[in-house]
């Protein structure tokens, strides 16, 4: 994991007691995501999406993103309680006002 993403995690104040990097190349084509899966300190499985993308982001991509995070569910056996997106570029307007209810949280960094 390299600085950049820690330095991320450190501005949201994310902790985790253990934290592991997936092949996103196992779940999609797509090369502007990384992926991470977390157990914070509670004990509470999060699911971390990383976005480098210069296109907006759009609901279809976010779509994707929920199948990925129910695969990962059913390959680990764990129930995923928090899913996280950071992103640097456009995101759709609709997504943050239907998807943060759902469980999403995003952040933009630049």
């Amino acid at each position: 994991m390299n600085n950049q993403i820690c330095e991320l995690f450190e501005e949201q104040k994310l902790l985790f007691k253990k934290l592991e990097t997936l092949d996103f190349a196992r779940y999609s084509k797509k090369r502007s995501f990384e992926a991470f899966l977390g157990v914070d300190m509670k004990g509470f499985y999060t699911l971390i999406f990383v976005r480098r993308a210069k296109s907006k982001l759009l609901s279809k991509e976010l779509d994707e993103l929920n199948q990925i995070c129910g695969s990962i569910e059913s390959e680990r056996e764990h129930a995923i309680k928090k899913r996280i997106l950071f992103f640097n570029s456009a995101i759709c307007s609709k997504i943050l006002k239907n998807e943060s209810a759902a469980g999403w949280k995003f952040y933009d960094f630049m």
